[in-house]
């Protein structure tokens, strides 16, 4: 009996000894994975920023060039890509999507007439699939990350709560606040958008000057602009989708007339309009000219275009442009 007590000693030590190893390796695994998913997290995080950095860059170029924000409920991809270099500044590496874009374009809020001089106003975010994390674009290219947040689930909750979202900071902390300053209310979720319906036909310039505006954005990004209808010598024609239309027309009477949700439509010659589809909508026009090949005549420049899920952007441009939606 007693010349066996050792080797039953020693086996029971080697089991022990096997047991404690590996409850150490699957610490150290569990610590080490643990840690690879946060270093993980801060890269994804660390992406989101840049990519909103863009976007926030490429909504002032469309500013100054439109003197407008997109309207609400506008496809921010359609939008803003002749102002990306790299359409991937539109995916959210913080979670998966069914199309790049679709997240930002959901959490967007078009800036008001009133935020417009200021800063830190809530523009649009990207959110991770279990709504604890939050990198947020706000007014003057601003960009904040933010953590450990319970965010609903429905876009518009999110919209509210992220105008002025209670969370804790990613990097060297949050921006310290005056003690007297009072906590900022979250603003209301942004109204749901359907857009109008557009049809008719626009006299760009009947007056046969070369002075006229126009401007024509397609899905693929590339334009045809006034220069362009010029330099044709009057042969350019294109029929196909658009996504935004910018004109000052030149018409006169019924030539300055479209239908907006079964309505006449009145365009004025002293106000410059953008015509934008919004998420879902869709725009086909025809675009030529009435005279081509007969010299002078090239002045007869029309485009026909029919539109559902669109919005009219209506700016007086006596100085400085003031621009609002058209009632639809």
């Amino acid at each position: 009996m007693n010349s066996r007590t050792p080797r039953r000693s020693a086996r029971a030590l080697s089991t022990v000894g096997t047991l404690v190893a590996a409850g150490v390796l699957s610490l150290l695994l569990a610590l080490g994975y643990s840690g690879y998913r946060g270093a993980r997290t801060l890269v994804h995080i660390a992406q989101a920023e840049s990519n909103l950095k863009q976007i926030g860059t490429a909504m002032e170029l469309f500013y100054s060039k439109y003197s407008s924000y997109p309207p609400q409920g506008a496809d921010l991809v359609a939008v803003l890509a002749p102002y990306v270099r790299n359409l991937s500044a539109f995916r959210n590496p913080l979670a998966d999507e069914a199309t790049p874009g679709q997240v930002l374009s959901q959490l967007y809020r078009e800036p008001s007439l009133s935020e417009l001089d200021s800063v830190g106003h809530y523009v649009t975010a990207f959110v991770s699939s279990d709504c604890s994390i939050a990198v947020v674009l706000r007014r003057g290219g601003r960009v904040e990350s933010y953590t450990a947040l319970s965010l609903p689930s429905d876009p518009g909750g999110m919209i509210a709560m992220l105008s002025s979202p209670a969370a804790s900071h990613v990097g060297p902390g949050a921006p310290p606040q005056p003690a007297s300053q009072p906590e900022p209310q979250p603003e209301p979720p942004a109204e749901p958008v359907s857009g109008g319906t557009l049809g008719g036909d626009v006299n760009l310039n009947s007056s046969n000057s070369d002075d006229f505006e126009f401007e024509l954005l397609r899905p693929d990004g590339t334009r045809i602009t006034r220069d362009d209808l010029l330099a044709s010598n009057g042969s350019l024609v294109y029929t196909g989708p658009a996504v935004l239309i910018r004109l000052k027309p030149k018409g006169n009477g019924n030539q300055n007339t479209l239908t907006l949700n079964g309505q006449v439509y009145q365009l004025d010659n002293s106000k410059r309009y953008i015509f934008l589809t919004l998420s879902g909508g869709s725009m086909v026009v025809h675009l030529y000219n009435a005279k081509a090949g007969k010299g002078k005549a090239m002045g007869q420049w029309w485009i026909a275009l029919n539109a559902v899920g669109a919005k009219i952007v209506v700016c007086n441009c006596h100085g400085e442009c003031t621009c609002v939606e058209a009632n639809l």
